[in-house]
């Protein structure tokens, strides 16, 4: 991968990126690349090239990254809105241009319109006014969609309700209103389809103490709405058939600790993946502690699923030490997995690793060493664990099976204007699963960054 970056200020910024995927050859190369203008005159934001965008709770149209529910509750409701540039290739996006104007003190307009062909040649055409008072903004957004052909779509029990033609109008409202400590938000839409679907989002956050965070929201997505280009508040990672409450509290009170916890409750009319029975009902919680002073953070999480028949509990706990120039983080993770109808066997996974990260002083060098080992039955087990790389990159791998893991990450400023970034990786796993499941024994990654800043 081949990347270059130019700004100026914060009005004028440029990029490219060129990749090749692993395992591809040069006819698979991936292009990037954009243009953006911001704030000159009544020209709020101007981007050519690859952008995403993101209007409302996301209803419409949603490319920014998005990790679903977390321990961090108060961040429901996000404020991230408009076009912004995408510096990567290959990632979710638009391709083409797009604008936003300030039209008097109170009114905001954008439009774009993207094209790509990936199998089937993809129009996209959208607009968004948004109206911002002292306390309450108001949005409504369009979008059109034109395919070549109809999307190829595998006929699956979870997927009848996808988008199957050739042209689809997907239209949301949105509004957001914020009073002292409450804040207000909730969005509207409607997607076409066979029929049309609609989707609802609304909810509430509220600190009505300094120190303690309230949270609340309701969902419904019919299950003739589905509009891949959206991402809202999910138990799924796409819109469409279900409806849920979901309810947080966040709480910072005892010095130098956070509480945080949540619950949401789900209904699926008809089958999802991994669900043939329709009609079912589910839940997730989860609570979480932690604590963090200058030399020391712990957390402490516990978190249950039921999501159909399966029933799914996992457990985590984490210590990071800071001394001089060394930093130390030892986490473990456990999971268990069990069919509450009896239909399957109680399944389990555990993980533990140990990070090394070291400052040195005689070379500007920093070096990271991470160490794991991990049992994980299969993959409904999966345990996820966030990995640093170079630059601009990181990993959240899925680890099962039965073996181990290990990273050294190494940092090196050359001079004020060239810094060199380096990761080597290898995941072994023992000979009888690797024999059991046909899989190699070992496999090693090697990155290598090269950054020049002039």
């Amino acid at each position: 991968q081949v990347k270059y970056g130019y700004q100026f200020r914060r009005q004028v910024a440029a990029g490219v990126t060129v990749r090749r995927p692993a395992a591809g050859s040069w006819q698979d190369l991936q292009y990037g690349g954009y243009v953006q203008l911001s704030n000159i005159g009544h020209l709020k934001r101007l981007v050519g090239g690859c952008y995403q965008a993101r209007f409302g709770q996301g209803l419409v149209t949603n490319h920014f990254f998005h990790t679903g529910k977390s321990s961090r509750v108060m961040q429901l409701g996000g404020d991230r809105q408009g076009l912004s540039k995408v510096s990567s290739a290959g990632s979710e996006r638009y391709q083409g241009v797009g604008a936003t104007f300030t039209a008097g003190r109170h009114t905001e307009v954008s439009g774009w319109y993207s094209v790509d062909n990936n199998r089937v040649w993809h129009h996209a055409i959208g607009a968004n006014v948004n109206m911002n008072f002292n306390r309450l903004r108001v949005g409504v957004t369009v979008m059109e969609h034109l395919y070549s052909d109809s999307l190829p779509v595998r006929n699956a029990y979870y997927n009848q309700g996808y988008f199957r033609g050739k042209r689809q109008c997907v239209v949301g409202a949105d509004i957001k209103y914020s009073w002292r400590r409450l804040l207000l938000f909730a969005e509207a839409a409607a997607a076409e389809n066979s029929t049309w679907g609609v989707g609802a989002i609304g909810g509430m956050r509220w600190t009505p103490l300094p120190d303690l965070g309230l949270v609340a929201l309701y969902r419904y997505y019919s299950p003739t709405f589905d509009n891949r280009y959206g991402y809202a508040f999910s138990e799924g990672s796409r819109l469409g058939d279900e409806q849920g409450g979901y309810a947080g509290v966040e709480y910072k009170g005892i010095r130098r600790w956070r509480l945080a916890a949540y619950g949401d409750v789900f209904h699926f009319q008809g089958p999802k993946f991994g669900i043939r029975q329709p009609r079912t009902t589910g839940y997730e919680v989860l609570t979480q502690a932690e604590y963090l002073s200058s030399e020391h953070y712990v957390l402490m999480q516990l978190r249950s699923r039921r999501k159909g028949t399966i029933d799914t509990h996992r457990a985590r706990a984490e210590w990071n030490y800071t001394l001089g120039n060394w930093r130390l983080r030892t986490r473990g993770d456990a999971s268990l997995v069990c069919c509450n109808d009896g239909s399957a066997p109680m399944g389990y996974g555990v993980s533990v690793c140990q990070d090394v990260e070291y400052h040195v002083q005689a070379i500007p060098i920093v070096l990271q060493l991470r160490l794991q080992g991990f049992d994980v039955q299969d993959w409904n087990n999966r345990i996820y664990t966030y990995e640093n790389d170079v630059l601009y990159a990181f990993s959240i791998p899925a680890t099962y099976g039965r073996g181990g893991r290990w990273y050294i990450n190494a940092r090196y400023r050359i001079n004020d204007q060239l810094s060199l970034y380096m990761r080597v990786s290898e995941t072994v796993y023992h000979p009888s699963w690797a024999t059991l499941k046909n899989r190699p024994v070992s496999k090693t990654d090697i990155h290598i960054l090269l950054r020049a800043h002039l």
